[in-house]
């Protein structure tokens, strides 16, 4: 997730405002971090999460990295006090949002029940990405495929580009229900463009390194050839 938020903004850029509106324990953001600033990009980021516990171990661990990384305990769902973002990153939250009244104000809201977390997280991640931001989330392999998917898929062709989706390695997961993807979009506006060929690619098995380094050069031709 990090090569592609590298390859995304672009091997010039010195800064970036990073946000995970899931943060959980941080790993995903203390890593994406530690990755980023390995290539001497400045980092602002913020992560968010409901759950207090998983806040103070995420408090923990970027603490003992040494890095600074604003921590906030909020519903990521309800109105956030966060400035617009260039990149929003998270393993979102698979299931269904309880508070009914709130998601009804979403245009991915289901239409009778409650609604899916992760598809009004998509949707609240887009209001806080600057134009030509970029998303990058892990998301379930099936999300094109419930009843509740053609209002997702109705949102990001409203207000941002697909720009690709990755399937993760067959062997991280159980079963193929289980499986997930990582989702890459990019809001409308500044320079960003729709991808000439959307980037549809199986990751292969990370401990294949000769594959792996195929699957990146495949990327990069990717990105020269169509964004």
């Amino acid at each position: 997730m990090s090569y592609l938020i590298e390859k995304m903004t672009g091997d010039t850029t010195k800064k970036i405002r990073l946000l995970d509106p899931a943060v959980g324990t941080g790993n995903l953001l203390s890593t994406i971090s530690n990755s980023l600033k390995l290539k001497n990009v400045e980092l602002d980021a913020e992560g968010i999460d409901i759950d207090d516990l998983l806040l103070s171990l995420a408090a923990v661990l970027t603490g003992l990295q040494g890095q600074t990384i604003k921590l906030t305990h909020q519903d990521a769902i309800q109105d956030l006090l966060v400035d617009p973002v260039d990149v929003v990153v998270s393993d979102l939250p698979v299931g269904y949002y309880p508070v009914d009244e709130r998601a009804s104000a979403f245009k991915t809201a289901a239409k009778t029940g409650h609604s899916y977390a992760h598809h009004l997280m998509i949707e609240q991640s887009l209001q806080y990405l600057k134009e030509g931001g970029v998303g990058v989330f892990l998301v379930p392999t099936q999300l094109f495929e419930t009843e509740e998917a053609p209002a997702l898929t109705k949102l990001i062709q409203d207000v941002s580009y697909l720009q690709g989706m990755l399937n993760l390695p067959k062997e991280l997961f159980k079963s193929e229900n289980s499986r997930k993807s990582i989702l890459l979009i990019q809001k409308k506006g500044g320079a960003a463009k729709q991808a000439k060929q959307v980037l549809l690619a199986e990751i292969p098995d990370f401990k294949n390194p000769k594959a792996m380094v195929h699957f990146m050069n495949e990327v990069d031709t990717w990105k020269k050839e169509n964004i």
